[in-house]
């Protein structure tokens, strides 16, 4: 009986270590960046700045959770706006 216990958590702990080690990826740190050139600034049907707008944007990821920074400034230095947004993402669904 008690063999038969040792090889039952032998297996067992084989069988965790196996599935924990290759289920899991290790996250990964992800940086993207960009910059948009746009003729003129338009939110939600209303013209905010009638120049062109340079918009940068730089993204750093780390898993599911994500940072984003974005900005538009317009040529004629008439407006300009910065976000900060954080998003998680559940994966599965």
């Amino acid at each position: 009986m008690n063999n038969f216990l040792l090889r039952i958590c032998v297996l067992s702990a084989l069988f965790f270590y196996v599935f924990l080690t290759n289920a899991q990826e290790k996250p990964k740190v992800d940086i993207e960046a960009g910059l948009d050139v746009v003729s003129r600034y338009v939110w939600r049907g209303s013209q905010l700045s009638d120049s062109p707008n340079l918009q940068p944007y730089a993204t750093l990821s780390y898993g599911g959770l994500s940072l984003t920074g974005f900005g538009s400034y317009a040529t004629s230095k008439s407006f300009s706006e910065i976000d900060w947004p954080l998003a998680y993402t559940l994966h599965g669904i």
